[in-house]
């Protein structure tokens, strides 16, 4: 569990896991919701420093820690710092296997995506990695990023919320329930087909698919529309 100003949160029932990177920022009063719900709290290397902007700590800091000075480590325990200097892998991923390690069973990211493409990238690729032992959401400042690889998937959400599906790597067999434009029948294909800029309509929303695993963005209808072209 983690700890803010002095007082302590209930711990959930279930493993969770918030790991937190250095790249893009959100809100921290979401960063905060986000910390409540978790039994243990990750960076991965510069995550400290995002989790710091939002008045939290975490429960460990792991990685090479080149991004980190030691004042940044020095109001931390040596049970919370977790030196990992291996190049084979990066901090993210050593992060998501300490959690593993740990009997966590779903982790929300934060931090993961935005600056460098090819670690927003290596973000998805770890999320198919390890989805066998564990579940993952993925966090930007506008929205998340779920990994479905279990149908039915049900969700609860507001009216005009937009909704992407990106399949990773295919899905086949999508149909839905609540969208502006219902999957019937719908494969899903990386380099093939996917489906972007849909909208919940009603709710709550249900995708049922035969097989396969696929990217599930929601954008809230407050957060500001990005287009591209």
């Amino acid at each position: 569990m983690q700890r803010t100003g002095g007082s302590v949160t209930n711990t959930p029932p279930t493993p969770h896991a918030l790991i937190v990177a250095g790249g893009m920022e959100i809100a921290p009063d979401r960063l905060r919701e986000l910390a409540v719900a978790a039994s243990l709290i990750v960076a991965a290397d510069s995550g400290l420093l995002l989790l710091r902007k939002g008045g939290m700590e975490p429960d460990a800091v792991i990685g090479d820690l080149d991004s980190l000075t030691p004042e940044d480590l020095a109001r931390l325990s040596s049970d919370q710092v977790h030196h990992d200097p291996g190049q084979e892998d990066t901090d993210l991923e050593k992060a998501i296997r300490f959690c593993a390690d740990r009997g966590i069973k779903s982790a929300n990211i934060v931090g993961a995506t935005g600056g460098r493409l090819d670690h927003t990238l290596n973000a998805i690729s770890l999320l198919l990695k390890y989805s066998s032992l564990m579940t993952f959401t993925l966090h930007d400042k506008d929205g998340s990023a779920t990994l479905a690889t279990r149908s039915p998937l049900r969700f609860d959400g507001q009216i005009g919320d937009r909704i992407s599906l990106i399949p990773a790597p295919a899905a086949y067999g999508l149909s839905s329930r609540g969208l502006r434009y219902p999957l019937d029948g719908f494969d899903l294909l990386f380099g093939g087909r996917d489906a972007v800029s849909n909208a919940v309509v009603s709710a709550p929303v249900e995708i049922v698919w035969r097989n396969g695993s696929f990217l599930l963005y929601r954008q809230s209808s407050q957060a500001p529309a990005r287009t591209t072209g």
